[in-house]
């Protein structure tokens, strides 16, 4: 990060040089920091309980895609109510 910074590397207000992510037309490219370049994203397979609980909110079903979060296993329970929690104590 401090050699992103050093370089220049600000996201959104220096496109040419990115930050995290670059955008080159269409396409997002994200920080390999391994290299330090730019490489295209790959979008992570869809997990099948998220995806099932943006159904029942489409439909107006919020507390059926509560008892879909609540009914999950670890690690995914795990690693969304971790973000969850997060995104609440900010908002708090």
């Amino acid at each position: 990060m401090h050699r992103s910074l050093e370089q220049g590397c600000l996201g959104d207000k220096t496109p040419e040089r990115g930050g995290f992510y670059r955008r080159d037309g269409i396409d997002v490219l994200v920080l390999d920091p391994k290299s330090g370049s730019h490489i295209p994203m790959v979008k992570p397979a869809p997990i099948e309980f998220v995806e099932q609980m943006k159904q029942l909110h489409r439909v107006g079903r919020y507390s059926d895609a509560l008892k879909v979060f609540a009914t999950q296993k670890a690690p995914s329970r795990t690693f969304a109510i971790g973000s969850c929690s997060a995104y609440v104590s900010y908002a708090a």
